[in-house]
């Protein structure tokens, strides 16, 4: 047979067995539609860590605010005697009362803890879901082969070259913290300290053992985190790429103050 010469032979091999064609077709069609889908979750699970933060925060608040009242109700000179090893010590209504207000204003701050933490292994969790969503459609020249990415540069690296999606310039910072507040050592706590001073105002620790400790978090702390991880994804999928984003469910509020 003659070819043509405005056409060149193209040597495809034998054919695709019918079904292995059938699972090829349906793994790519699962691709396409299971990113979008992990896409959505996204967003969803930034809301749903912002309202759980608020509730949590507003309830500490007002059992603060209970137990200041319920301090300026108490009765004076009124004493209980409890006997430790070491013998009788005074210790009064008033002393409870104060030492369950310092417990629950601690409490603050380790709630805005928990959910920073929170929220950057949401994006870690969302960006590895996004890679097996990613890794069912079968490798072409647009959509080349990568190893499950590990870390956080490997995470952020599969997100820019892979998804087109851009973290935000502060994950970094959030990531140091996280870390710090995960793994409680020095080296951790330098890179907050230079990456984010103001959230360690005090220093080092006076207690080598607590380099987390030092970790002094706000409500704007808190919502900065959240817009962070929020921007580090990708857009809503009903929203131009020039189109602002509504307002996070997470409202800063100050911290009850002494007394």
């Amino acid at each position: 047979m003659t070819v043509p010469r405005n056409r060149v032979r193209r040597s495809y091999g034998p054919p695709m067995p019918m079904e292995k064609r059938i699972k090829y077709k349906i793994s790519e069609m699962a691709g396409k539609v299971a990113l979008p889908l992990q896409r959505i979750k996204y967003y969803s699970g930034i809301d749903i860590l912002c309202i759980a933060a608020q509730t949590g925060l507003d309830a500490l608040r007002s059992k603060i605010g209970g137990l200041q009242k319920q301090l300026t109700l108490l009765p004076p000179n009124v004493r209980k005697n409890f006997l430790y090893d070491e013998g009788c010590e005074d210790w009064s209504e008033q002393d409870d009362v104060e030492c369950d207000i310092d417990m629950a204003k601690d409490a603050l701050n380790e709630l805005r803890k928990a959910f920073c933490v929170a929220a950057y292994h949401h994006w870690e969790r969302s960006v590895s879901e996004w890679y097996h969503a990613y890794s069912q459609a079968p490798p072409n020249q647009d959509r080349p082969s990568v190893k499950f990415p590990r870390g956080h540069e490997e995470l952020e690296n599969f997100c820019q070259s892979c998804l087109n999606i851009s973290t935000h310039k502060s994950l970094k910072s959030v990531t140091s913290l996280v870390n710090l507040l995960k793994h409680n050592n020095k080296n951790r706590w330098q890179d907050v300290h230079r990456e984010w001073p103001t959230i360690v105002p005090g220093g080092r620790p006076g207690n080598g053992a607590d380099w987390s400790g030092t970790v002094r978090l706000t409500d704007e702390d808190l919502l900065r985190v959240f817009e962070v991880v929020r921007l580090s994804g990708p857009k809503r999928p009903n929203l131009s790429q020039s189109a602002p984003y509504e307002p996070l469910p997470f409202t800063p509020k100050p911290d009850p103050t002494a007394g």
